[in-house]
């Protein structure tokens, strides 16, 4: 569910002064009261003010509400949530004897009939109320609205004398009154239906999320990779190898460039790349920019830290 939609439902009124809300990773609101700029989003985890530049950062207190599909890009006006309270009320309206619900406890006897209509505009006919979760959960199977499904397919009213009466009967063997047998006979059914309904949505809604998350990180290491390559270099691709697999000496080729990180700087310089000539069993050998001509490294003065490895140019 996208942020708007999360305080369309939860935000009754839209707090003074604020104009825009983010949400961060921990589901926290944070309104931004100034206009200079706009708020930005470290890393996909938390929002904060520009550098230099004081947006009036306050939580909003909303109480416990989801994670917003778009939380790392979504900045919400108050115009975008006006805009979308209008579209719940649209939803929720009250044609042909339909009751709007606001998420709450049942509103109808547990063993009325009713039919549903939920936040995704699917409707489902003559459940038993009882068999139906009517609290929201913040997914697009939560009920918006209700309504009796027909006056005269309505179960004889019991009552709690009379169902007492029967369980206490059934106990020394006698009869059951026959509604409490139905609603005995139909409410796990009915439960379990309504549960693989919800699961359905459930799922349809992880798989959308999963399916655009996967499309976003393969964009974006699309765009590095074309940015690395326009830089000269590329990904590093040793026989399965990944970068942090370089750390060592034994993955290392010819032309790749190795930054000097400390001891025996009076052959090259601390803070220098140099380029590997030749990778031979024992070590490597590269160019002396200090004394001048070629000098050898032992596999063993590598790993002591003398160089580490930084690129490999593309070819």
């Amino acid at each position: 569910m996208r942020l708007v939609e999360i305080l369309g439902k939860e935000l009754n009124e839209w707090p003074q002064g604020v104009r825009a809300m983010t949400q961060n990773i921990n589901t926290s609101v944070c309104g931004f009261s100034g206009d200079k700029a706009l708020p930005i989003c470290y890393g996909r985890w938390f929002w904060y003010s520009p550098e230099g530049i004081d947006l009036g950062m306050s939580e909003i207190g909303i109480g416990d509400v989801a994670l917003a599909t778009d939380h790392a890009t979504a900045i919400v006006t108050r115009a975008d949530w006006k805009s979308e309270r209008e579209k719940l009320k649209e939803i929720l309206a009250n044609v042909d004897g339909w009751v709007p619900h606001h998420g709450v406890d049942c509103p109808v006897p547990p063993d009325a009939l009713v039919d549903l209509r939920c936040r995704n505009g699917r409707v489902y006919e003559g459940g038993m109320a009882s068999c139906f979760i009517w609290k929201h959960t913040d997914n697009t199977g939560d009920v918006m609205a209700y309504r009796i499904h027909t006056p005269a397919e309505q179960p004889a009213p019991v009552s709690e004398e009379a169902i007492q009466v029967g369980i206490d009967a059934a106990d020394a063997g006698r009869l059951t009154p026959i509604s409490e047998v139905k609603a005995r006979i139909l409410s796990r059914p009915l439960e379990w239906r309504n549960r693989i309904y919800e699961l359905d949505t459930q799922h349809a809604e992880v798989e959308s999320d999963y399916q655009r998350q996967i499309s976003e990180i393969t964009q974006e290491r699309e765009s590095l990779v074309q940015k690395l390559a326009g830089e000269g270099l590329a990904l590093v691709e040793v026989a399965g190898q990944s970068v942090e697999g370089m750390s060592d000496w034994r993955n290392w080729k010819a032309g790749d460039l190795i930054e000097c990180v400390g001891g025996m700087s009076h052959y090259y310089t601390i803070g220098k790349r140099y380029e590997v000539e030749k990778v031979l069993d024992t070590g490597l050998v590269m160019d002396d920019d200090n004394n001048g001509g070629c000098h050898n490294w032992s596999g063993d003065q590598v790993i002591a830290g003398v160089f580490k490895w930084h690129s490999r140019p593309a070819s």
